[in-house]
């Protein structure tokens, strides 16, 4: 089970809930959507939250951790699913040069894999090149959460990076590489 697939369904649920309010639907619908949201938040940080690492976990049908980490960790705060604690941790994770955030190496931020993952591979995949997509939600998320600063360093990092190569090839791509800025 994908904590993304389950964070974008707490979204809908509640724009679902905002909208029947606005149609002037019965109460009912609208306390109805906006409760399956909070079950569902509720059981997304009850069993696919890891304390221990600090992040959100794919799980198995038997609600065990498959630790893959990639950016869907930080998907989570655009619905507004991580406790306020959570999302510190998971701000934690995002500017570690290790992990996600630019550094000498890698001076383009927020790959598919973590840095340090052995799933990082820059290649036509997802294991390690940037999609813009994921950019995208995680710098709402981080708005939704005040976090103003962080997602204006990661929008500067990715916009920047996609515009010196669109100066070059007249392009927007799907991915590109962490090290060079280039489109795939």
């Amino acid at each position: 089970i994908w904590p993304d697939v389950q964070f974008f369904l707490v979204d809908r649920y509640r724009r679902l809930s905002k909208m029947a309010a606005v149609l002037g639907q019965p109460q009912t619908e609208v306390d109805e959507w906006s409760a399956k949201a909070d079950r569902l938040a509720d059981g997304i940080r009850k069993h696919m939250w890891d304390d221990k690492i600090g992040t959100f976990w794919c799980v198995s049908d038997k609600m065990a951790f498959k630790p893959v980490p990639s950016p869907i960790e930080f998907h989570g705060m655009v619905a507004d699913v991580p406790t306020r604690e959570q999302a510190q941790r998971l701000l934690i994770r995002l500017k570690d040069p290790a992990k996600y955030s630019p550094n000498e190496k890698h001076p383009y931020g927020l790959p598919s894999a973590p840095f340090d993952s052995p799933y990082f591979v820059v290649k036509d995949s997802w294991s390690g090149t940037i999609w813009p997509v994921q950019t995208y939600y995680t710098v709402r998320g981080l708005v939704n959460y005040g976090y103003q600063d962080e997602a204006a360093a990661l929008s500067t990092n990715l916009y920047g990076m996609m515009a010196r190569d669109y100066l070059k090839t007249g392009s927007i791509w799907e991915q590109y590489d962490p090290i060079s800025g280039q489109d795939l």
